[in-house]
């Protein structure tokens, strides 16, 4: 195994530029492509890449590729010769958020701090309360904000992102606990240290989080979700904006080996 292979989840090892392409499933060693426009020009312009430079390519499923660019056309296009091919560890624990879209460009900073932190799953949902709609384009740009995220974090596997849909049809997508951890971030919750060590061994490795509205969610909805296996669980003493609560459950999780 070389070098390169043996250290793609490793970050102590100093790496060339990342850029994003998919699928790489169907390339092999010595294989030629192309990058897309916009990951060309950001090699070009912004990183001042040539021929002969050596870059990383990720696509969002785990497959990373060493390559050399050995063409530029007149048009800006990038040609590259894979060298190496590897792949991202997988998480050991895969966190999902499902939270309310929050108003303005906060859900794109949100998404873009929930990537860092390695939630493997994200699903925008509209509740009784909710005030940000998920407008016609969002989809694709709250994409992109997870590709840059991965790009500048390391990150090897993409975030799922689901289309957004309301609170009683996800929950009837999802069903009643069969495994995992289930929280719902609440105020007036347990403490974060009780939740954890109140959580089923066999149910570590997965865990769900629900973050409501800035105005909360409803006696009737916090009943439905604790129907549907959700503890309320509070971290720290104050009401925490969308975005903030979504990142600190992330961060909570990620800051520990095991809950």
């Amino acid at each position: 195994m070389s070098t390169w292979i043996h250290h793609c989840g490793e970050r102590d090892v100093k790496r060339p530029d990342r850029f994003f392409f998919e699928p790489l499933e169907q390339f092999s060693e010595g294989d030629r492509l192309e990058l897309d426009s916009r990951e060309a020009a950001h090699a070009q312009r912004v990183k001042r890449h040539g021929v002969g430079s050596e870059v990383e390519l990720f696509d969002g499923h785990g497959r990373v590729a060493r390559a050399l660019i050995d063409a530029v056309s007149r048009r800006g296009e990038l040609s590259l010769r894979i060298v190496e091919l590897g792949r991202s560890p997988r998480p050991e624990r895969r966190v999902w958020i499902a939270t309310a879209v929050p108003k303005g460009d906060r859900m794109e900073t949100m998404l873009d701090m929930l990537t860092q932190l390695g939630v493997f799953r994200l699903t925008p949902v509209v509740f009784a309360r909710s005030a940000a709609q998920s407008g016609p384009g969002r989809q694709k740009r709250w994409r992109r904000v997870l590709v840059e995220s991965c790009k500048q974090s390391r990150r090897g596997i993409l975030p799922r992102l689901d289309e957004p849909r309301s609170l009683s049809e996800w929950l009837g997508e999802i069903g009643v606990a069969a495994s995992g951890t289930r929280w719902l971030a609440d105020p007036d919750g347990m403490s974060y240290e009780r939740a954890r060590a109140d959580a089923e061994p066999g149910r570590r490795t997965e865990v769900l989080v629900v973050v409501g509205p800035e105005g909360g969610v409803t006696s009737a909805e916090k009943r439905d979700l604790i129907e549907f296996g959700f503890t309320p669980v509070a971290l720290g003493d104050h009401v925490l904006r969308v975005e903030t609560a979504a990142v600190a459950f992330a961060a909570a999780l990620a800051s520990v080996s095991e809950l």
